[in-house]
């Protein structure tokens, strides 16, 4: 108590930090009784009081302040609407009442109460309107902070978690919770030490509404969706009866250190379209590079919410039909046109920002080796590794931009024909109106059936 008192190293003797802390009492005090106390010698209740007062005078005498509490716990706090309602009756005293509350046994019958602390994180990643969609939200802790045996005990139940639709909070139809170690990002500077981390998953089906901003999530100027953690109540027993309580004392020395959000869409289908001849209508079959598609001919799609985010991964799910055979190598033999298989048939995919392409994949596969009339997917997996490819000075362009969002006329270009990086030198590349349907023109009827509802993940 000595060194904390005089902010003592430990290597310094326990006679000199004796006589030291004398400077800091007054010159009259009798130190008889602390002399005792660092002597080990038996003291009543009343004369460690002595004791304690006497060092929290030096304490504050070398400080010339009040001295900073080294921990802090809050214990027994119960918040009442009304002081007066925990009253205490003393007889012939004035009236009284609990300074800080008194616990109130709790019906188990009854609802819980509604959670009213937690942490919230607002973002245009959480802009899903459409498909299945997966959120996960990863938190990074130093280690010290962390008790990962008590966290794991309560952890699927401690929160609620949330996100903001128009009308309100949704609840996801799924979520779960897990202790996991905070991932490594090649995108972001490397960490210093290791950090351990909080990390839920949140699924919402088709069937959900969009994941929007909410205007009375209590954020200020916020105008992205919210995602939230609430501490959520729990019945605890307690003093032979039963009380709602939370967790923030295990959570409460936790300080973020960083924070990861991702989220994952599948199913989007209702997406602004175009080929070199007109818009088109996802919902009803259409010729995505038009009713003679040649070298060089085009297919767009786009929609606000790939503007808005950092894609780390796209796929275009195809399903053609009316296709003349399934295998088109054996179709087109007598044409000589270089056709060997179903393999032959290639598309460059693009990332278009404002008029400028980043080049994604300069040969993706437009049809099922096996047969052409399978289900086809036009995958990138890795996004951000093909923009670099494509020029050392490059990034994700307006993905990464998210006040751009309004603007920005990004969007994603398939290049048909067997073009093999070429671009068609009669038809002029069109420019990509602005992600937003009422940009679009209006869809006229498709004149030959070969593709239906491309769905992009």
């Amino acid at each position: 108590m000595l060194r904390l008192v005089l902010a003592a190293p430990p290597t310094e003797d326990g006679a000199l930090l004796f006589n030291r802390l004398a400077d800091y009492l007054p010159p009259d005090q009798d130190m008889a009784l602390l002399q005792q106390a660092a002597d080990g010698v038996p003291l009543s209740a009343d004369d460690w009081d002595k004791v304690y007062a006497l060092l929290e005078l030096a304490w504050r005498n070398r400080l010339g302040s009040e001295p900073v509490a080294q921990k802090v716990e809050w214990l027994n706090l119960y918040a009442q609407a009304d002081a007066t309602s925990v009253s205490v009756a003393r007889e012939g005293d004035s009236p009284r009442w609990r300074t800080f509350g008194q616990g109130q046994n709790s019906d188990a019958s009854a609802p819980a109460p509604a959670p009213t602390l937690g942490w919230a994180v607002s973002s245009p990643l959480l802009c899903l309107s459409q498909g299945q969609r997966t959120v996960t939200l990863t938190l990074g802790f130093s280690a010290e902070q962390y008790d990962a045996k008590k966290i794991a005990a309560v952890l699927t139940q401690a929160f609620l978690v949330q996100v903001s639709s128009a009308k309100g909070w949704l609840t996801p139809g799924k979520a779960t919770a897990q202790l996991v170690d905070y991932p490594d990002s090649p995108s972001q500077p490397k960490l210093p030490a290791p950090l351990k981390a909080l990390q839920w998953r949140l699924e919402f089906d088709e069937s959900a509404p969009p994941l929007e901003a909410y205007a009375d999530t209590g954020i200020g100027g916020n105008h992205w969706p919210t995602l939230r953690l609430m501490l959520q109540p729990r019945l605890e027993a307690a003093n032979g009866g039963s009380r709602y309580v939370t967790d923030y004392p295990l959570f409460q020395p936790l300080a973020v250190e960083q924070v990861l959000l991702q989220v994952d869409v599948v199913g989007m289908t209702q997406l602004p379209m175009q080929n070199d001849e007109a818009a088109l209508n996802a919902a009803k079959p259409f010729a995505p590079f038009g009713n003679q598609p040649a070298a060089g001919s085009r297919f767009y799609f786009g929609h606000p919410e790939l503007s808005a985010k950092p894609l780390s991964s796209l796929t275009a799910h195809l399903q053609w039909m009316g296709l003349p055979s399934s295998d088109l190598g054996s179709h087109y033999q007598a044409y000589d046109a270089g056709i060997k298989d179903n393999t032959s048939f290639n598309v460059k995919v693009c990332l278009v920002d404002r008029r400028l392409e980043l080049e994604l994949d300069a040969a993706a596969k437009l049809f099922e080796a096996t047969d052409a009339g399978l289900p086809h997917a036009v995958a990138i997996a890795d996004v951000p590794a093909s923009i670099q490819a494509a020029g050392p000075a490059m990034s994700t362009g307006p993905t990464c931009r998210p006040q751009r969002k309004a603007t920005s006329k990004a969007g994603t270009v398939i290049c048909c024909g067997n073009c093999k990086g070429r671009t068609s030198s009669t038809t002029p590349t069109p420019p990509l109106p602005a992600p937003n349907p009422s940009h679009w023109r209006r869809p006229s009827p498709p004149a030959a059936k070969t593709c239906k509802r491309p769905l992009i993940r």
